[in-house]
């Protein structure tokens, strides 16, 4: 289980830390009454979903690199005006092609989505690549 991960999907942005090592019986939590210290049962509830949160916001971010890299901002705007309608077809810049290679991405990222949601451990949604 991965504590930190689990009390920053409980608990966004409470400010917690640790004396000395990373587990719960070292966990020191701030006092506020309106957000007690949550306990070891329901960091282990949350491990799996703060997993899934995370790897999917990873996967959204690594679609987006992705998008950027292989399609860049100017190459994106020019293709919307129309600049690189005289390529042949065939090259990568043709706008036809700049949407199929971004809706080829963004599909390959939703499908990666649905496929972390599937996992049912924190460990096969940290070891999931796409």
């Amino acid at each position: 289980m991965n504590i930190q991960r689990a009390i920053r999907f409980l608990c966004p942005g409470v400010s917690y830390s640790f004396n000395g090592y990373e587990d719960y019986a070292h966990l020191i939590w701030p006092y506020n009454p309106s957000m007690p210290k949550p306990t070891l049962s329901d960091l282990q509830t949350a491990d799996l979903p703060a997993a899934k949160a995370a790897r999917i916001s990873k996967a959204k971010g690594e679609a987006s690199q992705r998008i950027y890299t292989s399609y860049p901002a100017y190459a994106q705007s020019n293709a919307s005006l129309g600049l690189y309608n005289s390529l042949p077809n065939t090259d990568s810049f043709y706008p036809a092609n700049i949407v199929a290679g971004i809706q080829a991405i963004i599909t390959a990222e939703h499908t990666a989505e649905t496929a972390i949601n599937a996992l049912t451990t924190s460990q096969a949604v940290d070891a999931f690549t796409w």
